[in-house]
């Protein structure tokens, strides 16, 4: 078997990746000659993740933009998703065509209140929480989920207001398509 390795460092970042403060990714792609043409595979590899510096995902559904992105709420020091969050949670797996064509993401984040180890923790235990909730969907595999646990790090709102702190308490779930 013939292989061509070619690194592309990619001119396009999402509006996504900026906010998360990623760089510019650099990409392997293997080339495979098959019987007719050449298939082009996006390759996981340890290099590649070691210069994308840990910007999320190295595979190539994190490099466009996600196809659908839903945020989980939280009360204030729980990993309990309630009955409506997982209702509506449930629901919107169900409208999503196709869902097992997906990488999905679980990016979890807490408020500031409390310290950084058991505001780690809590994130850790709401992303499982919600993983449960995406398990239940059969077309769902545990394989096709990443984790990234912020914690108190990394707000997207502030956290010197009720409403700020309200809204960073909860779990991100990013699906990016694979074919």
């Amino acid at each position: 078997m013939i292989t061509i390795n070619l690194f592309i460092l990619l001119s396009k970042i999402t509006e996504y990746q900026k906010n998360m403060g990623c760089a510019l990714p650099l990409v392997l792609l293997k080339m495979y000659k098959s019987f007719l043409c050449y298939k082009l595979r996006v390759v996981k590899s340890l290099f590649v993740a070691i210069l994308i510096f840990g910007c999320l995902s190295t595979n190539a559904q994190g490099v466009g933009d996600p196809s659908y992105i839903r945020s989980v709420f939280f009360r204030g020091g729980s990993s309990y998703v309630s009955s409506q969050e997982s209702k509506q949670l449930l629901a919107f797996l169900d409208s999503i065509p196709n869902v097992h064509n997906f990488l999905i993401t679980v990016h979890s984040h807490t408020d500031d209140v409390g310290g950084s180890e058991y505001n780690e923790l809590l994130s850790e235990a709401r992303s499982q929480s919600v993983i449960k909730l995406l398990l239940k969907k059969e077309d769902i595999k545990k394989e096709s989920i990443e984790i990234k646990d912020f914690g108190l790090f990394n707000p997207t709102y502030d956290n010197s207001t009720n409403y700020g702190r309200r809204m960073n308490r909860r779990v991100d779930i990013i699906f990016w398509l694979t074919i």
